[in-house]
Formats: structure tokens, C-alpha cells, sequence
């Protein structure tokens, strides 16, 4: 038997606004020198006044010193195709089997980015590795906006050329949101096999090989479209098992078949169940502050080192944590440089493991109407730990590589619990 569909539907999208002018904070600036020196008191830490809300009285002026966030004005609502093709066949033993291509293509979900960061052209004057110095965007100069922005951290008598470069200088770094320019691919295959009830067995069993991918978050301000990658939560390989037997014990049956009375009921009427996924591990996510140099996989990873540790300092020059016969995977980002860094690996996978759940019941009948059940369900029974997060990914770390089992385990250590249940 063949199947197949498509449809289309839209994202469920809400965007909640924003309260500009309405609800107001006002800063605390502790330091204007990077915190070598205290540019406020403890007993009067806000020596330019609070801020009080404006209303809609300022209009664009609204927030001026601040970093306001707002919503894309299009109001564009994304869509998703879903579609598939599959192919269903029965087959001997009361077996049958379904495969399917099932895929989705996703537009228009909503992303966020910084709307008055440096552009890029800007940004390469402090960016040593296209000949700029990171002290000339840091130089403090004479500040326009002096005393004209109370309340703000740019309204000292001087400020960071950096501020005085950006889109609009009398604003600090602020977002626009809801941007409907986001897109997820996802391609399956899918293959179910069923079991059905015979000889006291059945069984259910799923396999997918996926890929799920993402266009939602940007590498920097200064990109024009969302980089692409995989989702976080990909897992390329997952198979589930859950077969339920009937153990083939007690009258009728092909041991025991012959017992009776007492003996009868202790033999008969036990089942076991069980249910377990095997899966890949999700992606491992890039360090955020680094340049990526070479594939960082390493042959044989270990809790204390999951990857190639190997990294050079952002001065270009010196290098830690080097094994010997490997060179360096990644480099510390210098200021005002650029991420190219994907945002997950597409070949690191956090670790996985299977958890084994097993429950074994003894149905007894006791008189017409009258039926017990002793339940013992155990859970992750053979106790495999899982520890699927992340390792520590601080570049600058010590433990950078490390998973900490420390830090506790994802899944629950193995539990065993036993229940009667009386029906009548």
C-alpha cells in the first residue's frame, strides 16, 4: 500500500511588544574606565537623578541612552510544508512493515539580531587580524552627549569611539525582534515494524534516520541572514524496541499446561514488558568565543577529554593544552573579530545511552469477576548513567573538554517499585 500527503500551515506566531516610555529602569554605571576606577558612590549612586517613564511624549527621542528592543513592523506570519510518502507491506508471522520519507520545510520563523552594533566596516579598525588596533576603538573621546542623556552610562564628559561609530551613536546596543527571515529544514526516513499478537508475543519497533537542521540565530550583529546549522536537539539515529510477552507458563500453555488449583494460578499469567531507546547523542555546541582551525574529533575520547583541547591565545602566538601529534583545533577570538564558528558540531555528539525499562506482571484469577495483578516495573535496571550534556566549553577553562560527572547525572539511577492491584 502506498501513501503520501502534504499541507501547509502557519506558525502560531505572538509577539508580545514592548512597553518603551511606559516602564522605565535607570542604570547603574559603576565605572566609565573598563572598573579601574568607581565613577559612583554607594551613598549616592545615582547622582544624575532616576529616570521617570515619558509616555509617548518624546516619540523617537524615547529611551535615548538606553538600549530599547523592539518588534520587526512586517508582522509577517511563517509557514510550514509538512509532507510524506510511505510504503506499507504485510508480511508472514502477523508481521508488518512501514517506511516513509517524511520532511518539513519551515519559513518565515521569527529571529532576533542587534540593531545598532558597529558595522562591519567599523568593526575591522579594532580587528587585528585585518591590521586593526583594538585601543583605537576602545580610545575615549570627548563625549557629544554629555549631561544631554542623565541617568545613562554615555553621559560622562567622555566615551569609547566605538559608541560614537555605531548606527546611532545616542543609543547603546539594542535588538529587533520577530524578524519572520528564520528556516528549519528537517528530512526522515522512518521505518515501523509490528508485531502482531501471536503465540504470546508482541512487538513494536521504530527507527528513524534524520537530519534536522536550522537558519534562526546569528553568528554576529553584522551578518545579513541567520547562519545555518543543526538544531540542538538532532539526534541522526533513534530506535525504539517495545516488545510485550506472555510467558508461556500455567494451563494451556506449553509449560506447565497441565498444572491446576494452586499450582496452576503460581504458573500461569506472567508477562513481561519492556521498552527502550537507542539514539544518538545531540550535537555539541562550538565554544562562542574562538575561531575554529581544524576538525576537533579525536579517535578516542575520554570523560576527562571529549575533543581536541588544543587551542592558540588570541595573541596569534601561544598555545595550551597541546597533545603531542595534534595540532590546535581552535584559536581565542581577539576583540572586535567576527565568530565564523558554526553555533553546534556537526560530527561532536554529546554521549547517550540506552535505558532499559522493564516491567514483569502476574495476572491471577481469584473467582469470576474477581482478578489481582502484582506489578515489578524497573526502571533503567541495569543503572546506566547518562550524562548528554555539553562539556565544559569555557576556552579559557582549566577543565575546558571535561565532562564533569560532578555536576549530576540526566537520567535517574535505577528505581524499582512493585504494586498489587485488585479488580472487581
Amino acid at each position: 500500500m502506498l501513501r503520501g500527503g502534504w499541507g501547509v500551515s502557519y506558525i502560531a506566531s505572538v509577539s508580545t511588544g514592548t512597553s518603551n516610555g511606559f516602564s522605565q529602569s535607570t542604570p547603574f554605571v559603576s565605572s566609565i574606565d573598563a572598573g579601574r576606577t568607581s565613577s559612583t558612590l554607594i551613598s549616592d549612586p545615582f547622582p544624575t537623578g532616576i529616570q521617570t517613564p515619558s509616555g509617548a511624549a518624546l516619540g523617537l527621542a524615547t529611551l535615548l541612552g538606553q538600549g530599547p528592543t523592539f518588534s520587526d513592523p512586517v508582522g509577517t506570519l511563517g509557514y510550514v510544508h509538512s509532507f510524506s510518502f510511505g510504503i506499507q507491506k504485510q508480511l508472514p508471522w502477523q508481521v508488518s512493515i512501514d517506511a516513509a520519507y517524511v520532511g518539513s520545510r519551515t519559513n518565515g520563523v521569527p529571529t532576533a539580531k542587534g540593531f545598532n552594533e558597529l558595522p562591519a566596516d567599523k568593526l575591522a579598525l579594532g580587528d587585528i587580524t585585518r591590521g586593526g588596533n583594538p585601543n583605537y576603538l576602545n580610545d575615549r573621546l570627548s563625549n557629544p552627549f554629555e549631561n544631554l542623556l542623565p541617568g545613562s552610562s554615555i553621559n560622562s564628559s567622555t566615551v569609547p569611539r566605538q559608541q560614537l561609530l555605531r548606527p546611532f551613536p545616542q543609543f547603546t546596543s539594542f535588538n529587533r525582534q520577530d524578524i519572520p527571515n528564520g528556516k528549519v529544514w528537517y528530512n526522515a526516513l522512518q521505518i515501523a515494524l509490528n508485531k502482531r499478537y501471536s503465540h504470546g508475543l508482541m512487538v513494536t519497533a521504530a527507527y528513524t534516520l534524520s537530519k534536522n537542521l536550522q537558519a534562526m540565530n546569528y553568528l554576529a550583529a553584522q551578518y545579513a541572514e541567520p547562519a545555518r546549522s543543526l538544531v540542538p536537539w538532532d539526534r541522526t539515529h533513534r530506535l525504539v524496541l517495545a516488545p510485550i510477552y506472555d510467558l508461556p507458563f500455567g494451563p494451556g500453555r506449553r509449560f506447565f499446561g497441565n498444572a491446576h488449583g494452586v499450582a496452576g494460578r503460581i504458573a500461569g499469567g506472567w508477562q513481561l514488558t519492556m521498552n527502550t531507546t537507542f539514539q544518538s547523542g545531540n550535537p555539541m555546541t562550538v565554544p562562542n568565543n574562538v575561531f575554529l582551525l581544524r576538525d576537533p574529533s579525536i579517535p578516542n575520547p575520554t570523560w576527562d577529554r571529549m575533543f581536541n583541547t588544543g587551542l592558540i591565545d588570541a595573541d596569534g602566538v601561544t598555545q595550551r593544552n597541546i597533545v603531542s601529534g595534534q595540532q590546535p583545533a581552535f584559536q581565542i577570538q581577539p576583540p572586535f573579530t567576527l565568530r565564523t564558528a558554526s553555533q553546534y558540531f556537526p560530527n561532536l555528539r554529546n554521549l547517550w545511552g540506552p535505558e532499559f525499562n522493564i516491567t514483569i506482571a502476574k495476572n491471577t484469577r481469584i473467582r469470576e469477576g474477581w482478578n489481582a495483578q502484582f506489578r515489578a516495573e524497573m526502571f533503567n535496571i541495569f543503572n546506566h548513567a547518562i550524562f548528554g550534556n555539553d562539556p565544559i566549553l569555557d576556552a579559557t577553562s582549566a577543565n575546558f573538554g571535561k565532562i564533569l560527572r560532578t555536576n549530576g547525572q540526566l537520567n535517574f539511577p535505577r528505581q524499582i517499585q512493585l504494586g498489587i492491584r485488585l479488580s472487581f
